[in-house]
């Protein structure tokens, strides 16, 4: 053919023998002449299976229209092409070898071109049960393969050839010789005299039982009768002539046959249930007895020595012993023939190839599948490769993959989807493979992914966003982002909640003004590049503008006036708190029984010995540490009472704890009972010692001691303060029980 003198095709198959029933995978690469590979290439494939030799019968043919790929490779499923002839569950795997010839037309027609043939030396352990006995194989084939594989003679025959190989005679003819070498009676005769003489049953008349109750003749002539009576054959030959003279199975078989068709027992069961039921010996115990006494090499001994000399078992289970299937089958398993002997080689794992290796099948692991699904997203000089792992592993697990850039061949690995590639160019397209990697090597690369293009991007956030309030204004102070997006950032854009005023800069901080005083403002940062906007920052703490400190006076809800001070950057309320309600206009309960002063953890307030008209005025009231702590507010709005770091920022400014106080204390006795040494009220905080009431209801220190509450609990039941007193310029840090009333300073937002 023309084709064939221009192409060369080399045939290397694979068998690989799936783990489904009824299917052999199979592989094969084309070459032409030259040993090139032929890829990717349609060809239409004939696939027929022969039986008995290489220019054997075909049993079985079928065909496929395949794609070779990049390697020439091709891969099919015998039993699952388009049939031409045969029935691929009908091939009787074990009754003969069997030949796969592989035909091909390059051009996609029918006109195919044998390629190669090659023997089939093992398949699937499910299809060669199918055909055979359910015991793997019956007793009698089995035992023709442990007596002489090669021998077409019947079973009778192979015996005989073990039993005594140079005697010539046939099987009933020896066993004449055995009984009585000089009787000449018939087998039946000689039979009867061995079995005895006072034997109610003899063998014959058993057997006649058997046959035909009413038939008074002799064993022997009985079943000349009934095969041929001019027939001077062997007893062996005759009843092989009468039962096929055509049939070329084992004299066994064919007893079978005659015996009972639907009987699955051994032949020896069945041949023992004929001759006597209630006979507990094995058959050829049985025959033993009945062949010689004196017989130095019974017939089981005989063929004892064949099989196993220690073996007391049957006959018919020590031939089952020496033939049964190697170990116990379980489902993919692959019975092999090795060395005379079976073998069973255990299911591979998925994904593995069977081969053939020094003639025999071994189960392989290959390079996985590639990946497929290769899905690039393009970033700032970079992008994200997701992809889907290949189906097969190759029956080994896959340790990681490998992702590679075209242009550029940047390789990056990873061990799952996706795999992040630097290093990129912004403005160059770019596709992406995937390679997946076990222990035996790396899989074909994917398919390239669609081109993505990296570019800059907008910035990232700006972070730690601060508002400080001041006088319908606020300056807003940030970090720039870490992630300028691959493009300069321009500028910032600062924007108010509530009422949307903007404020724009190139660096921080950026000013904004327009605000309302009194109202509590959050505020965002956009960066912004060549490209567009960040995402806004995470929005400030809330802070109030105000008129400068000390330039106006406040009032509580009860529009009580208070003086304001600026100590450092903090705003403190110059006086100490009246107020009798919440910010929210709710009551706070007065309690003048000391009693009920320490039973209730809600907020309450007090005068001074329960007296409003000394006290309150300057000193203010005493508030328990719940009222302090309450959410409905117990300074005005945009004030606070101070927190224990408040407090501490306060005394660090003024130079410490240790010095602190005489700053903060207000001068002369009016309202101490005296000062102590370089007390000057520097600061204008102006203290008052307004004494405090103590959890059990009990007045104590007034115009001794100031006593002033934070914000800040100390465990469960306990709460820190500031103390000073007349006689030293210290302040001093303490916690009370929350149940003490004490004065209260407030701290402006």
């Amino acid at each position: 053919m023309m084709y064939a003198r221009i192409i060369m095709m080399i045939f290397f198959p694979i068998f690989a023998i799936a783990q489904a029933p009824q299917k052999i995978n199979f592989q094969s690469i084309l070459r032409n002449s030259l040993g090139e590979v032929v890829g990717n290439k349609s060809v239409s494939l004939k696939i027929s299976i022969l039986s008995d030799s290489i220019n054997g019968s075909s049993v079985y043919s079928e065909t496929h229209d395949k794609t070779t790929d990049a390697s020439g490779l091709i891969s099919l499923q015998i039993g699952n092409g388009t049939v031409i002839s045969g029935i691929f569950a009908n091939i009787d795997w074990g009754g003969a070898s069997h030949f796969i010839t592989l035909e091909a037309d390059f051009s996609g027609g029918s006109n195919y071109v044998v390629l190669g043939t090659q023997e089939l030396m093992s398949v699937p352990y499910a299809m060669y049960a199918s055909k055979t006995d359910t015991s793997v194989l019956n007793l009698t084939n089995r035992l023709a393969m442990k007596l002489n594989v090669t021998d077409t003679a019947s079973l009778s025959n192979r015996i005989d050839g073990k039993l005594t190989k140079t005697d010539t005679a046939s099987l009933s003819n020896r066993i004449d010789l055995k009984l009585t070498k000089t009787d000449t009676a018939s087998l039946s005769n000689r039979i009867d005299d061995k079995l005895t003489k006072t034997d109610t049953a003899s063998l014959s008349n058993r057997i006649d039982l058997k046959l035909t109750k009413t038939d008074t003749a002799s064993l022997s002539n009985r079943i000349d009768l009934k095969l041929t009576k001019t027939d001077t054959a062997s007893l062996s030959n005759r009843i092989d002539l009468k039962l096929t003279k055509t049939d070329t199975a084992s004299l066994s078989n064919r007893i079978d046959l005659k015996l009972t068709k639907t009987d699955t027992a051994s032949l020896s069961n069945r041949i023992d249930l004929k001759l006597t039921k209630t006979d507990t010996a094995s058959l050829s115990n049985r025959i033993d007895g009945k062949l010689t006494k004196t017989d130095t090499a019974s017939l089981s001994n005989r063929i004892d020595g064949k099989l196993t000399k220690t073996d007391t078992a049957s006959l018919s289970n020590r031939i089952d012993d020496k033939l049964s299937k190697p170990g116990s089958p379980v489902n993919g398993d692959i019975l092999f023939y090795n060395n005379n002997n079976w073998s069973r080689l255990p299911k591979g794992q998925d994904g593995q190839f069977l081969i053939m290796s020094g003639g025999l099948p071994n189960w392989i692991s290959i390079a996985p599948g590639s990946p497929t699904s290769v899905v690039a997203t393009a970033g700032n000089t970079s992008a994200s490769i997701a992809f889907v792992a290949p189906t097969n592993n190759g029956g080994s697990a896959i340790t990681g993959y490998t992702v590679t850039s075209n242009p550029g061949n940047i390789s990056v690995s990873g061990t799952t989807s996706p795999i992040n590639v630097t290093g990129l160019t912004n403005g160059t397209a770019y596709t992406f493979t995937v390679v997946a990697t076990n222990a035996v090597g790396n899989s074909v690369a994917s398919s390239s992914s669609t081109a993505v293009t990296p570019a800059a991007t907008v910035p990232g956030s700006p972070t730690g966003v601060v508002a400080t309030a001041g006088n319908t204004s606020a300056s807003v102070s940030f970090v720039a982002p870490t992630n300028n997006g691959g493009s300069a950032i321009t500028g910032y854009t600062v924007t108010s909640n509530p009422g949307n005023f903007t404020g724009t800069g190139v660096t921080s901080p950026i000013n904004i003004t327009g605000l309302t005083n009194g109202t509590a403002y959050t505020f965002t940062v956009v960066a912004t590049n060549a490209v567009g906007n960040s995402v806004a920052s995470v929005a400030s703490t809330a802070v109030r503008p105000a008129l400068p400190c000390g330039t106006y006076t406040i009032a509580d809800i009860d529009l009580n006036t208070y003086n304001m001070v600026l100590i450092g950057t903090q705003c403190w309320m110059g006086e100490n708190l009246k107020t009798s309600r919440y910010s929210n206009g709710v009551s706070i309960p007065i309690v003048t029984d000391a009693t009920e002063w320490d039973s209730l953890e809600t907020g309450k307030r007090s005068w001074y010995n329960n007296d409003s008209t000394t006290y309150e005025n300057p000193y203010g009231n005493l508030y328990n540490w719940y009222a302090v702590a309450d959410n409905r507010g117990l300074c005005p709005n945009g004030w606070h009472v101070p927190t224990d770091a408040e407090w501490t920022t306060l005394t660090s400014y003024l130079g410490g704890e240790s010095v602190a106080g005489g700053k903060m204390k207000s001068t002369g006795t009016t309202y101490w009972v005296s000062q102590s040494e370089g007390t000057d009220n520097s600061s204008g905080f102006s203290v008052l010692p307004g004494g405090y009431r103590d959890n059990d209801g009990s007045f104590n220190y007034i115009r001794s001691f100031a006593f002033c509450w934070s914000a800040t609990e100390d465990g469960y039941s306990d709460a820190w303060f500031r103390s000073l007193n007349n006689s030293y310029g210290d302040v001093y840090r303490y916690s009370f029980g929350k149940s003490v009333g004490a004065s209260v300073r407030c701290l402006r937002d």
